[in-house]
């Protein structure tokens, strides 16, 4: 059925954009992004429906939007606007945006690698209960702070209990290289303040154990 709506609007209310609702605006952008055999694929009229929708307040639209910036799709590339956007939405709770951002502190991809900033993001990120972003604190404080790691991993083992959600966000950030690029620089920042992520049989182990 929504995706009835979806085409209906499509096809009869591109010219009305300004009636639709920030949801709408939204789910038109995300329709003309990925495109189906019903839709099109159109970078340059999803980047038009995502921006109403981010104008009108909505954060995942924002979200989206900032990665079509700081990639160059259906957009002049600019990676400043990208990021402040991102960063715009992650101080508004949004929860993608906080981990976006707490990556590209860890990473150092698009500002300076800072791995206190990345912490305060994830940590924004896990207040709100978010699995994945708790996990990967227990996960960049091994070897740091075994304590506070373990604390992490025990947050996470409670949300995890949320299986569904835990399962859909952690298949996303699989299909995602820079779920890759995450991990590698957990394992080089954790190395460079440790001078080695070890894996031998110390306190860590017990704080992998479910």
């Amino acid at each position: 059925m929504k995706k009835i709506i979806l085409i209906l609007l499509i096809l009869f209310g591109i010219s009305a954009c300004d009636k639709h609702s920030a949801q709408e605006n939204l789910d038109l952008g995300l329709s003309y992004y990925k495109g189906d055999k019903n839709i099109e694929q159109d970078y340059d009229k999803a980047f038009k429906f995502l921006k109403k929708s981010t104008n009108q307040g909505n954060l995942d639209a924002q979200h989206k939007l900032a990665g079509m910036y700081l990639y160059g799709t259906g957009v002049k590339r600019d990676s400043k606007k990208g990021m402040d956007l991102y960063e715009d939405a992650a101080e508004k709770g949004h929860i993608q945006s906080q981990i976006t951002i707490g990556n590209a502190y860890l990473a150092g991809d698009g500002v300076p690698k800072d791995f206190d900033k990345a912490v305060q993001w994830f940590t924004r990120a896990a207040d709100q209960n978010d699995y994945f972003a708790t996990f990967l604190l227990g996960l960049i404080h091994q070897n740091v702070d075994n304590k506070k790691s373990l604390e992490w991993y025990k947050k996470a083992s409670v949300y995890k209990e949320d299986k569904g959600r835990s399962l859909k966000f952690i298949k996303l950030f699989l299909e995602k290289w820079k779920f890759y690029l995450t991990f590698l620089a957990v394992l080089l920042m954790c190395n460079e303040i440790t001078g080695g992520f070890h894996l031998g049989n110390n306190s860590r182990q017990s704080t992998c154990k479910s």
